[in-house]
């Protein structure tokens, strides 16, 4: 409750304003009152003339409001504001260390184009760049989905050693960029969980790639796995700078380490280990911390239940290799109306063996397809004309097309995009930047329906009239 010498001493002077203007007064200047229980109340007031039926000023009306929540609300406001500044700031900082290099590595390619060394280095630190952006953009789309509940894991009894692997390929150009060494320690028996085995590679590639950065060039990293009562445990430790201990508890929390200081001249988004936490949490597993402090390195601990030797499943036969697949050629129909997009997938589908056509929009693309009947159609989602789903419904609406592959090459990759995918006809769906061995992988496991790739009289016409992209023999 208010006290009343209080309240006649802080609002006197908008009492006699009020009077004085003959209007209503609103405000909150000034005005803070305190309890009988002490605690100072933010109010905001409004002061009113009181008029009498001869339209004199009898008095005035005052009125107040407690402003605590108001005030704790634009508080929370004001700092999500900042909050998104700064990681507006820092994703922009994050995008521009690997465009950087990409643009000048070009740059110098043009001007010395003849110099064989320098070429493979530039397109080796374009690959490794372009595969750093790729990987910011995803852990930015798998923090959104898992944040409104829409990614699934695709579970499969899958071993250990095979993560571990998978996590070391991916993250060794950064690991060797930094003149790391890198000591990897596993089990030689059999260790099998129950997981996805694409989001756990992701979770062991995240903390080796955050130990990569946050340990000074020539540091040491270790990569560990062991097996107790039924559990086991992954550890990623390095020499680096450590965290503080006042970090330890927060250090998962979403864009920590955008507001942290443990960076050292590296900013990083502060998602990757929020992604980590989420993805473990999913797997029914757990993830630790531990740090000395600063400058004394730290140590990621996860815990996944094992699968015992009696739960693994037989393996059975093992899929046949890329390389034992069919050499027979496929006709691959490229639909996208970027042209430097449609044309790259082009090369790609003639580098690994098949035959490019290639049309702009989903229009033009029905209309090749009709006349090549291709073995698979490649077809992006957005597209002037016609789009990609209503391409895809066309196909499947026809006695040509009807059990044609279609696949869905999009920048678009979350449940929903996939579902829709699905139910406007396409039997697969990829995400750009398409993975090569991923692209080389479908079409080896797509049947050819012509011999060889070989084309008839219709489809040697449609060639001579440049449908078919021109380009060099595959290396």
């Amino acid at each position: 409750m208010i006290r009343q010498k209080a309240l006649i001493t802080q609002l006197d002077t908008h009492h006699t304003f009020a009077l004085g203007e003959k209007r209503v007064i609103k405000g909150a200047i000034g005005v803070s009152l305190r309890t009988r229980s002490g605690r100072l109340l933010p109010v905001a007031y409004t002061a009113a003339p009181i008029w009498d039926v001869q339209d004199r000023i009898s008095g005035i009306v005052i009125l107040l409001r407690d402003e605590t929540k108001r005030r704790e609300n634009e508080k929370a406001l004001r700092d999500a504001y900042r909050r998104k500044d700064e990681f507006l700031a820092t994703l922009a900082h994050e995008l521009r260390n690997p465009l950087a290099p990409i643009c000048n590595g070009i740059q110098l390619v043009k001007s010395c184009g003849d110099d064989p060394e320098l070429t493979q280095e530039m397109l080796d630190m374009v690959d490794r760049q372009a595969r750093h952006m790729v990987r910011l953009v995803d852990d930015l789309l798998d923090v959104s989905r898992i944040t409104r509940g829409k990614l699934e894991l695709r579970k499969c009894q899958v071993s250990i050693a095979e993560i571990v692997q998978n996590a070391v390929e991916e993250t060794r150009p950064t690991i060797e960029q930094a003149q790391h060494e890198l000591t990897i320690d596993v089990p030689d028996e059999r260790v099998i969980v129950h997981a996805d085995p694409n989001r756990l590679t992701q979770v062991l590639s995240n903390l080796l790639d955050n130990a990569a950065k946050y340990t000074p060039p020539g540091g040491r990293i270790r990569l560990s796995a062991a097996v107790c009562d039924e559990e086991v445990t992954i550890e990623v430790a390095d020499n680096g700078r450590g965290i503080p201990s006042d970090k330890l508890e927060s250090i998962f929390e979403m864009f920590m380490q955008v507001r942290s200081t443990i960076e050292g001249g590296h900013v990083g988004l502060g998602i990757g280990l929020t992604l980590v936490k989420q993805l473990i949490d999913m797997h029914g597993g757990t993830i630790e911390v531990h740090s000395e402090g600063i400058g004394q390195g730290s140590r990621f601990c996860v815990r996944l239940p094992a699968i015992t030797p009696k739960q693994v499943k037989p393996s059975g036969e093992v899929g046949r290799g890329i390389d034992s697949m069919s050499a027979t050629s496929r006709r691959v129909l490229v639909v996208d109306d970027h042209p430097d997009v449609r044309s790259v997938t082009a090369r790609l589908v003639k580098l690994l063996g098949h035959i490019p056509f290639q049309a702009s929009d989903g229009q033009e693309g029905i209309e090749l397809a009709e006349q090549i009947l291709p073995d698979v159609v490649l077809m992006d989602i957005g597209m002037p004309r016609m789009n990609g789903y209503e391409a895809a419904k066309h196909i499947r609406g026809t006695s040509w097309g009807c059990d044609m592959p279609l696949v869905a090459i999009t920048g678009w990759g979350q449940e929903d995009d996939r579902r829709r995918t699905n139910a406007a006809g396409f039997n697969s769906h990829l995400v750009k930047p398409i993975d090569v061995g991923e692209l080389k992988t479908l079409l080896q496991a797509t049947p050819a329906r012509h011999a060889n790739g070989s084309v008839g009289g219709d489809v040697a016409s449609t060639l001579r009239n440049g449908h078919e992209a021109s380009l060099p023999e595959p290396s």
